[in-house]
Parts: structure tokens; sequence; C-alpha cells
């Protein structure tokens, strides 16, 4: 796929070829989500649990050699009409066990300090900027520092909410179906891709949803 801009001098350049960005020396994912809107269980009064979702996802069109992968997320709402747990992700680099600077895509859903999830390690951080998180204490509340990959997503964690999880996992071309367990009173599914030579198309995926308990 070839794509032409008009830049300030009225000259027309191709600025875009393929699935990746291209505009520097070394390419890089071009990252992209698609979103539901809210689903629930009789408006939110009973507590929606997931076992399971079917979805759906083909990788025509994407760089041959690569390993296409998309990552499917739950956003659960803890009551109907609260917010979703906030979420971002790591930039195209690896992150150290050891680093207390935490460089992310961008920091605007989140306080001025608070504690992050990344895969199974809380992080207590003290400030931040557009694009990181300083004053970083690792491995807090009983987990261990740890190394996490390009791309990871980053939650805002409040203890108080501990019940209320977003669950995110990749899916790939022969990913048939895949087992969970997740609960909310409401919730959304958002369909994201942040790797190199990855191109999907979204079929219709389903949701094995059942209700689990009343509001007390």
């Amino acid at each position: 796929m070839a794509a032409f801009g008009d830049v300030q001098s009225g000259v027309l350049v191709e600025h875009e070829r393929g699935v990746d960005d291209l505009s520097t020396d070394s390419p890089q994912p071009i990252a992209a989500f698609i979103e539901s809107a809210d689903f629930d269980i009789d408006d939110g009064f009973d507590f929606g649990f997931v076992r399971r979702i079917l979805p759906d996802l083909t990788f025509i069109g994407s760089t041959p050699g690569s390993v296409p992968r998309a990552n499917f997320t739950l956003l659960p709402r803890k009551n109907a009409g609260s917010d979703y747990q906030k979420l971002t992700l790591l930039t195209p680099n690896p992150l150290s066990e050891t680093d207390d600077v935490i460089p992310v895509r961008d920091t605007t859903l989140f306080p001025e300090s608070g504690s992050l999830l990344i895969d199974l390690e809380i992080i207590f951080y003290t400030g931040k900027t557009a694009t990181s998180f300083t004053g970083c204490t690792r491995g807090q509340l009983n987990t261990a520092p740890s190394t996490h990959t390009a791309n990871t997503p980053v939650y805002f964690f409040d203890p108080a909410t501990t019940s209320v999880r977003t669950s995110t996992f990749p899916v790939e071309e022969f990913t048939g179906q895949v087992f969970t367990r997740f609960r909310g009173r409401q919730m959304a599914l958002r369909i994201s891709s942040e790797r190199l030579g990855t191109s999907w198309q979204l079929g219709a995926p389903r949701i094995d949803i059942r209700k689990d308990g009343k509001r007390g």
C-alpha cells in the first residue's frame, strides 16, 4: 500500500508503504485499535462473568515472514457509569527491572502520582511527564521487579478496586478461542496491535458471558 501527502511546500511526497512506519531508519509498528460500546447484563444490575472469547480475527495483508498479533482487552467498570481502568502502553523499547523512569505512549489519563500494574509487577510513581512516569519504586506490595517487553500494557493500579482488573490476552493467526476469568458490571472490548508487520481484520467476535451476583 502506498500513500501520498501534501506538505507545506506544495509537493506531493510518498510517506508510507506497507503496514509499518517507515519514516525513520528503523521501521516502527503503527499502533491501531478499535473499541466497542459498553455491554452489560440487566443495565449493570448484575455482575457479568466472562469465561471465554471467540476472537474471529484474520491477518490478511500482514508482512510475509512476520508473526502478526493483536491484543484483546476487556475493560471493566466496577459500577455502571464509573471510569474504565486507566490504560497506556510501554514504548517500543523493553523495560529492565532496575529502570526508575518508565517511558510510555501517553500519561494523560493518569494522576500525578500513584501506582502502576505491568504484567504481575506493581510500581509506585511520584511524578509524570507527557510520556513517562518518574520517581518509580519497583516491585511493591509483595511483587518482584522484573523485565517487561516493548509495548506491554500499563495499568493504573488502585488497591481499593483490585477485584476489578483489565484482562489482556494476545491473539494470533490460529487462535480459535481464549479462556479467561473476568467480571464487571459493565465492560467494553478493545482490539489493538503494536507489532511490526501486522495487518488485521475483525469479523464478529463472540463473548461467553453469564450473570455472576447482584448489586449489594
